[in-house]
């Protein structure tokens, strides 16, 4: 939610450097994706909705390393936001074994 309401002091304190225009879109679009994402994955206990946000995460994680060798300007917010998303997706990988071993456990006796 910051991302979509203070882009500028998020990219302010995680790259050292005022927000730009440019910047501002590209948190504001970030913060909606993660609040879909969120919202989509919150509301069902599929697995396959917790690999495909698992993915999503991977895949974010790596184009920050990308952009932290890429851009000097924005390496520091590359880096602190490719871990942001990569412990997102341990956290998908946790959630997860949770769903699936809920999916596997037998019912409970009565």
């Amino acid at each position: 939610m910051a991302l979509l309401a203070r882009p500028d002091a998020l990219i302010r304190f995680s790259s050292a450097h005022p927000a730009d225009p440019q910047a501002r879109r590209v948190a504001r679009i970030l913060g909606a994706r993660h609040c879909a994402q969120a919202a989509l994955v919150g509301s069902t206990r599929a697995p396959l909705a917790h690999r495909l946000a698992t993915a999503v995460d991977v895949l974010h994680a790596l184009s920050m390393a990308g952009l932290a060798v890429a851009d000097r300007k924005y390496r520091r917010a590359a880096i602190i936001d490719g871990c942001i998303a990569a412990a997102f997706a341990g956290a998908q990988q946790a959630a997860l074994r949770r769903v699936s071993g809920a999916a596997a456990a037998p019912a409970p006796a009565r």
